[in-house]
């Protein structure tokens, strides 16, 4: 998709995007951040991510206007040392990736959370998913799977807290998840 269709997309329907906003903030906790597969970087400036990395270099282009610090590089192999954040963000993003090791994307570089924001397929009509694979790519993202990687590897969840909003008339299912460490 086009990055500055992507991101007009984001402005006129901005109802949408403060709904998933509020999503995210209920189970966000802050800290030293980076927010892969960032896009232009709406998500990642709302919640103060200190890095923001995408793949595209016009998303990464746009995203300038909204931080300074960008990366330009593959979120299925985060150049980031171990334990370099304190969280990650993955939002609208993980599920069009085709990341095949969830296990490693969620253990680095993030010390404590990992905060997802996306697309619940399983409640979302199915038109909608075509029209965004159309868009983007295979949508892979199954939040059952998610959750099953996450707590095998020793990960408590928070949430999933879902949000029901109408885009362009559909009917979608929004869910934000925090994973995180217990210490």
């Amino acid at each position: 998709m086009d990055a500055e269709a992507y991101d007009r997309w984001y402005d006129e329907h901005n109802a949408i995007f403060l709904t998933e906003l509020r999503l995210l903030f209920s189970v966000f906790k802050g800290g030293k951040g980076a927010e892969l597969g960032a896009g232009t970087g709406r998500f990642g400036s709302a919640v103060g991510a200190d890095v923001l990395l995408d793949l595209n270099r016009d998303m990464l282009s746009l995203a300038k206007k909204r931080t300074s610090d960008l990366v330009l590089g593959n979120m299925c192999d985060p150049p980031f040392r171990e334990g370099a954040f304190d969280y990650g963000l993955f939002s609208f993003s993980l599920g069009f990736s085709g990341c095949a090791d969830l296990g490693r994307l969620m253990i680095l570089p993030f010390k404590r959370d990992i905060y997802i924001i996306d697309v619940d397929r399983d409640n979302t009509e199915e038109l909608y998913i075509n029209a965004l694979e159309a868009s983007f790519g295979p949508f892979r993202l199954d939040l059952r799977r998610l959750i099953d990687v996450a707590t095998s590897l020793g990960l408590h969840v928070e949430g999933p807290v879902n949000a029901r909003i109408n885009v362009d008339g559909h009917a979608v299912t929004v869910f934000a998840v925090r994973l995180f460490r217990p210490f």
